[in-house]
């Protein structure tokens, strides 16, 4: 008897492959494989498109090109996990990317897991990561909204006030922007320039983590008028 069908029967008989013939252990990590890469391909997308929008398309490219060092791959694949709620093996990328850098995070690492504990509701977490990104230009202003969110809602009111106060000119165009003015308003007897804020934005257009805030702020302006 030949060699190689004895080993097939015996193959088969203790589960070595399956009915396709196919190792099953081989099929499950090649599988494994295979999503790794079409996850590792989504973050890349993700943070290309984090990078475009923070006005840098030459890291966009780098990113989507394999480019820049070890450690700023890791740890923007592991920041785009982190935002796709792959929380577990996000993080463990990240703490890699940082023990690269003796410590060290990138100011991007920085925005956006600040940006990921503040949308969920972590704000003490959130508030140290965001503040180191605030001091890089692309992220300062984003970042600068989000810590005043935190701030007036600890009632640090006159710290959220210093910090709005060199973006008094700007235009407001975001939801975040407008709770935080609404807010300060409302602390300064402004309730009707508060409404007109909050007005802006209609519950049916904000997100789920907005509604709740927009509305206690809107009855405070109706307590305060009757």
């Amino acid at each position: 008897m030949r060699l190689a069908p004895r080993v097939a029967r015996l193959e088969r008989h203790h589960g070595l492959h399956g009915p396709d013939r196919r190792d099953p252990e081989t099929v499950r990590l090649h599988e494994e494989a295979r999503t790794h890469a079409e996850m590792r391909q989504a973050t890349r997308q993700l943070a290309a498109h984090m990078w475009r929008a923070a006005g840098q398309p030459e890291r966009a490219a780098a990113v989507l090109g394999g480019g820049g060092s070890p450690a700023d791959a890791l740890g923007e694949e592991g920041t785009c996990l982190l935002l796709m709620e792959e929380v577990d093996r996000g993080k463990r990328l990240l703490d890699r990317a940082k023990a690269l850098r003796k410590g060290k995070s990138t100011a991007f690492e920085q925005h956006y897991e600040g940006l990921f504990y503040f949308f969920h509701e972590q704000p003490d977490r959130a508030y140290p990561l965001l503040e180191a990104s605030s001091y890089e230009l692309i992220y300062r202003w984003d970042a600068i909204k989000l810590l005043c969110v935190i701030l007036v809602e600890k009632n640090q009111v006159a710290d959220a006030t210093q910090f709005m106060a060199p973006f008094a000119q700007v235009e407001v165009k975001e939801c975040d922007h407008a709770y935080v003015l609404a807010w300060l308003k409302l602390v300064d007897g402004k309730k009707l320039e508060a409404r007109a804020l909050l007005d802006q934005f209609p519950s049916d257009k904000l997100a789920e983590f907005w509604k709740p805030r927009f509305q206690k702020l809107r009855a405070k302006t109706q307590t305060l008028a009757s």
